[in-house]
């Protein structure tokens, strides 16, 4: 039989064993802890400068001179589809050349008169007209995923 105080000497072991294991494993869940709050800092961050480059592209009438500063022009792409973007029906003819430039043809169809456009990197598009001269329809060039 064991006696009394080997058997209390086992029993403290035992619990400094289980005792330091904690003291690990607190140790090991802060480290992940640190390193979590880390990462989401770094997500807010990204976020932030994401939403930040959202609201430029989309007008927000944030500081101006920030915002311009941080924006790239934009590409030839993008700023035709904000241009053909603009057109709507009633649309005057001088606004039309004034946003798409002059058409590379002028057509009649059934009587309306229609500027014809061709872009090498989108593809074909056309401005119908009505008899006052304002836009009747269009049909935008296309400009695939976008």
């Amino acid at each position: 039989m064991m006696g009394v105080s080997r058997l209390h000497s086992l029993l403290l072991a035992f619990g400094l064993a289980i005792g330091l294991s904690a003291v690990r494993a607190a140790a090991d869940q802060s480290e992940d802890l640190t390193r979590l709050r880390e990462e989401a800092a770094q997500q807010r961050r990204d976020l932030e400068g994401t939403e930040a480059r959202i609201r430029a592209l989309g007008g927000d009438t944030g500081n101006a001179a920030a915002r311009n500063a941080s924006l790239q022009p934009a590409s030839p792409v993008v700023q035709l589809k904000k241009s053909w973007s603009q057109l709507e029906p009633g649309t005057p003819m001088e606004r039309v050349q004034a946003l798409l430039g002059p058409p590379q043809k002028v057509l009649r169809i059934d009587g309306a008169l229609v500027w014809y456009y061709v872009y090498p990197e989108v593809g074909p598009a056309s401005v119908f007209f009505n008899a006052s001269g304002k836009v009747s329809s269009r049909q935008s060039p296309s400009f695939g995923w976008w």
